[in-house]
């Protein structure tokens, strides 16, 4: 939960169309069944999605916040990692680690696992391959209950976008430590966490963990770490799953 006393408003400069706007405009009608799903497609490509999902994390505190002073909760958001785990992301609150789940890199599986968290609003890597769903109970159970979606980037930036956010020292220190899992369960020091971390530190090589930290370096403007989206319809995510059919 550190999530929740560490972000702020300030953590999230948000451009939508060019136009300065806010979490509302972001997430249109959030509340308090809002579940937010992220497919993650290739190691850490999670990370290229972490602004707009640390947004949400941050909305639904701040609906926390409107009941009490005092809560223990962490949201019941999802990482949806395809075909085999993508790495530990426990630092951007993605927790339990129960919420990032292995699926099979099946369109209908895939959407299965989406349906049966209750997702409302999903996270679509662009280079997403699995066969778009093709089961009548699934899609109609999708289009009943999705609200909105979005098309990222494992690089950080997606074309078309017209949506970028940048974020703040918080932000980038979560994705540092999701790219350097030994480090952090030093950090933190013999219990549950950094056993969780340790069990899942070897998932991506390290050498691909430094480079992809060192292509962070690429995405700073302004001191801040800036990514970018492109809103897709729910129907349109369905379509982004891939034209490749799977095996």
């Amino acid at each position: 939960m550190h999530t929740s006393s560490e972000l702020s408003d300030r953590s999230f400069a948000i451009s939508i169309d060019g136009v300065a706007s806010g979490l509302r405009d972001l997430f249109p009608g959030f509340d308090e069944h809002d579940r937010i799903g992220l497919i993650v497609s290739r190691p850490h490509g999670a990370l290229g999605g972490s602004l707009l999902y640390l947004a949400a994390v941050h909305a639904f505190y701040e609906l926390c916040r409107q009941r009490s002073d005092e809560f223990w909760i962490y949201p019941d958001f999802f990482f949806f990692h395809v075909g085999c785990r993508h790495g530990h992301h426990g630092s951007l609150d993605v927790w339990p680690d129960h919420k990032e789940l292995l699926v099979d890199a099946h369109g209908d599986r895939l959407l299965e696992a989406v349906n049966d968290r209750a997702v409302t609003r999903l996270l679509v890597p662009d280079d997403l391959a699995v066969g778009r769903p093709q089961r009548r109970e699934g899609l109609a159970s999708y289009a009943w209950r999705m609200r909105g979606a979005f098309l990222y980037s494992s690089s950080g930036r997606v074309p078309g976008a017209d949506v970028t956010i940048r974020g703040d020292d918080a932000t980038a220190r979560y994705v540092a430590h999701a790219l350097d899992p030994a480090s952090r369960a030093a950090q933190l020091g013999p219990g549950p966490v950094a056993d969780v971390i340790a069990a899942h530190r070897d998932e991506v090589p390290q050498q691909l963990r430094d480079r992809l930290a060192r292509e962070r370096g690429g995405l700073v403007v302004d001191g801040r770490e800036c990514e970018s989206y492109r809103r897709i319809t729910p129907e349109e995510a369905l379509d982004r799953f891939g034209a490749i059919a799977p095996n």
